[in-house]
């Protein structure tokens, strides 16, 4: 059986990648980042937080309100890169 513990440390590596762009919602931040890296079934807990570290460091620092109005304004896309 896996460590359970090892869940407190994941949880504390993606709420500190989070805090980084603190105006994203949880779910809106899983969409662009899944969006851009494919489909997280197979990953291991270190993979996908290496994979999160790197979009995360890819991304400007937030996304501000103001910034997040106006990309709602605008009429859906196919893909929703104008949310991430």
């Amino acid at each position: 059986m896996r460590d359970p513990n090892r869940m407190f440390d994941f949880l504390e590596q993606i709420r500190l990648e989070w805090s980084k762009s603190p105006d994203m919602r949880f779910g809106q931040l899983l969409y662009c980042f899944f969006s851009e890296t494919g489909d997280p079934f197979n990953w291991e807990e270190d993979e996908f937080i290496q994979k999160l570290k790197e979009y995360m460091g890819s991304k400007p620092p937030h996304i501000s309100k103001s910034d997040m109005s106006k990309a709602e304004a605008k009429p859906p896309q196919k893909k929703r890169k104008a949310y991430c």
